[in-house]
């Protein structure tokens, strides 16, 4: 019984630096997330998550990051809009539905990664 623990140890401690080196081999806050994603409840595992956990900060991080570009992005429209009268939009987009499209789109730059974080935290 004790070397079926310790073989089911050393597998943690693999799966634990494997996990480790995809999450430094994202290059994004989703694929963060879904790296997280895949190996779901094998991060539970106690020697896995003591060596996986200090990856969370970073995701946290990551957000912050997304977070403080949406809000360049609408500052820079902004005085776009107070200098000229109206946001830069794409060439053949109307100025209304042009709008629109925009202010949503950094909705979902908002949303999008709190939704996912929320996501994270009921798995």
């Amino acid at each position: 019984m004790e070397q079926f623990k310790d073989k089911i140890a050393d597998l943690d401690r693999r799966i634990g630096r494997i996990a480790n080196q995809a999450f430094a081999d994202c290059n994004g806050l989703e694929a963060m997330y879904k790296l997280i994603h895949i190996f779901g409840s094998l991060l539970d595992r106690p020697i896995i998550h003591n060596d996986f956990e200090n990856n969370y900060p970073i995701v946290l991080e990551q957000i912050e990051r997304e977070m403080d570009d949406a809000k360049q992005i609408f500052d820079l429209q902004m005085d776009l809009q107070q200098e000229e009268g109206s946001i830069q939009l794409d060439r053949n987009m109307p100025k209304v539905a042009g709008s629109l499209m925009w202010a949503e789109e950094l909705k979902q730059r908002y949303t999008q990664p709190m939704e996912q974080f929320r996501a994270l935290e009921n798995e």
